[in-house]
This record gives C-alpha cells, structure tokens and sequence, in this order.
C-alpha cells in the first residue's frame, strides 16, 4: 500500500505535536509537512502535494474557504479535513459550505485521525 503523504496545519503547537504522534501510529502515513499558518501550509501544499491536509478552521492568516480553494488549485487531488474543537451544527454547516472533505474533532482526536486515515487508504486502493 503506498504511504499517504499529509500536511498538518494548525497554529497550535501542542495539536500539531499531537496530530503528528497518533498519525505516526499509521505505518502507512508519512507526515510531509506541518505548518502552524495557512500561507505557510499553502506552501508545502505546492512542494508536496499532500494526498491530505489537515486544516484548522481557525488560522490568524486567512478562512478554511480561501485556504482549502487554494490547496485545491495547487494540488486538485488533495482531501482536505477540516479540524475543530467544536463539533456542533454550525461546525457541520460549515465543512459543507467550504467543500472539505471531511472533519476531525480534536475532542477525539486520536479516533478520528483514526477513521480518516482509514477512509483515505479505502478510497486510493479502490
């Protein structure tokens, strides 16, 4: 199975750190990048192109929309999951109005990274 390649980008460090820790319980993803500003993660976007970015939906420098229409100019393949503390309807409401691909509760961090990870593998060996 080849590795999924992921971008981490998330202004705080301890979620980076720990986003990055349980991804490395997946032999299977290799983290290309973490940035802790969008224009810093849109730029590993470029040189990576990443099958996944993990995206905070709060950056001091910029909004999920304009980040994830970027990543997707730079790299039209790459799935891009929205991140939260939150989980409630407004959250919901909102991955769909952006056009994420999904949604990671930091609340249950280690499960959801868990259950994307899964998805992504399903989804590029079928």
């Amino acid at each position: 199975m080849k590795a999924l390649n992921v971008v981490i980008i998330d202004d705080d460090p301890l979620l980076r750190k720990l986003t990055s820790r349980f991804l490395r319980d997946h032999k299977d993803v290799h983290i290309a990048g973490i940035a802790e500003t969008g224009n810093a993660g849109l730029e590993m976007v470029r040189d990576y192109k990443p099958n996944v970015v993990i995206l905070d939906i709060q950056l001091p420098d910029g909004n999920p929309q304009s980040i994830i229409e970027q990543v997707k100019c730079l790299s039209p393949k790459t799935k891009v999951y929205l991140c939260s503390a939150y989980s409630d309807e407004k959250v919901e409401a909102t991955v769909k109005q952006v056009h994420a691909d999904g949604f990671v509760s930091k609340t249950n961090l280690k499960d959801g990274l868990t259950l994307m990870v899964h998805a992504e593998q399903a989804r590029s060996s079928a």
